[in-house]
């Protein structure tokens, strides 16, 4: 590779297959049966790095990029067959209505924050595969930079309709509430509201609802906590959102709930640092914060979930060269290596956070 790129789905391409991918406004099917999502692009600088080096001790030719028009024939020639393949009449119409439905579905998996729930006990926390918004079909890097498949919903007791502009002073209200009861409500009616509808994402985090929302994330009651935990990441889920969030002096109280949390209150605090380390202004101050070690304890010892979000995290967390230093010193270097012999999933995102240690000089 000239110029390796890593997408949103986590895989790492040559940036001219990725370019002409969108333009042609293609995805393909790999082979692990996995589509991958080109909406974002991010130089694999620490791949880029070793490549040249091994070229330069080896004295063998740096790569050259591949010219666009080969990469063009090539791709139209998978998208010709791409389109064969779908109108195959060995393919029944159930079946055919059935994988029409797969491919419409995003391959991303969020946090479980987003999904709608009944009242918990106000002392107890549950998992349930069931409250997963989208199930994960792709083994890498699910998570996507962007909320767009929460749109799928039509539903008429989807979360949109919950919100009412100016409403914002209810939540407040019953946040602010003495009444377990209320609160409990509050986040939860707060969680489903922002679930899909972006306009209640950005009208609500504001800075009285967060300051609302920092005190609930404290609670020693599991429903109250874990809801107000999920609500935020649903907040986080906009970009303009991402900065507000930190400022309000958040990050300390989700890095408190890694260490001392509920079970599922960890998996959205995970979720909520890995939407949050995706803003670039964001990634040195979650580091000077003290969240890398609490996640690096998350990814050896947690849920399937929180372990995939925390690697997340640490990947784009480790995109800045302060929180490479950090990590190296304390001595993650190894802790990933040992991971790497992991379920493949873990080891997939743990292998890009190893790549961008590889970049700091203090870890070679």
């Amino acid at each position: 590779m000239s110029d390796p790129a890593v997408v949103s789905s986590g895989q790492t391409f040559e940036r001219v297959c990725v370019n002409v991918c969108r333009d042609l406004s293609f995805a393909p099917t790999l082979a692990d049966g996995s589509t991958p999502d080109f909406s974002t692009v991010i130089p694999n600088l620490a791949l880029k790095s070793a490549i040249l080096n091994w070229c330069s001790k080896t004295g063998s030719d740096r790569p050259s990029p591949p010219l666009y028009p080969d990469i063009e024939s090539t791709v139209r020639s998978l998208m010709s067959s791409s389109e064969k393949s779908q109108q195959s009449p060995k393919i029944r119409v159930s079946e055919s209505e059935l994988l029409k439905g797969v491919a419409q579905t995003p391959p991303f998996l969020f946090s479980r924050a987003a999904t709608e729930l009944n009242p918990r006990n106000l002392y107890s926390s549950s998992s349930s595969s069931e409250e997963s918004v989208i199930a994960n079909t792709t083994p890498l890097l699910p998570f996507a930079t962007r909320p767009s498949c929460f749109s799928y919903s039509s539903s008429p007791s989807t979360s949109s309709e919950f919100f009412i502009p100016g409403e914002d002073e209810g939540f407040i209200s019953k946040m602010k509430s003495l009444d377990i009861f209320e609160q409990e409500q509050a986040v939860i009616l707060l969680r489903k509201t922002t679930r899909t509808n972006e306009e209640a994402r950005n009208v609500l985090c504001s800075e009285k609802l967060l300051f609302c929302l920092k005190k609930l994330l404290g609670s020693r009651y599991a429903a109250v906590q874990t809801n107000a935990t999920a609500a935020l990441v649903n907040l986080s889920l906009e970009k303009g959102n991402k900065v507000k969030i930190v400022r309000a002096g958040i990050v300390p109280l989700l890095i408190d709930i890694l260490k001392n949390g509920f079970d599922e209150s960890r998996e959205h605090a995970a979720g909520a640092i890995f939407s949050l380390a995706l803003e670039d202004e964001n990634k040195t101050a979650i580091g000077v914060l003290g969240a890398l070690q609490p996640l690096m304890h998350v990814l050896r010892s947690g849920t399937r979930r929180s372990r995939h979000d925390a690697a997340l995290a640490l990947y784009h967390l480790t995109l800045v060269g302060s929180n490479r230093v950090k990590m190296v010193r304390l001595g993650a270097a190894g802790v990933l290596l040992g991971l790497l012999r992991d379920d493949a999933e873990v080891a997939a995102r743990v292998v890009l956070v190893v790549c961008n240690l590889a970049a700091c000089a203090a870890s070679q």
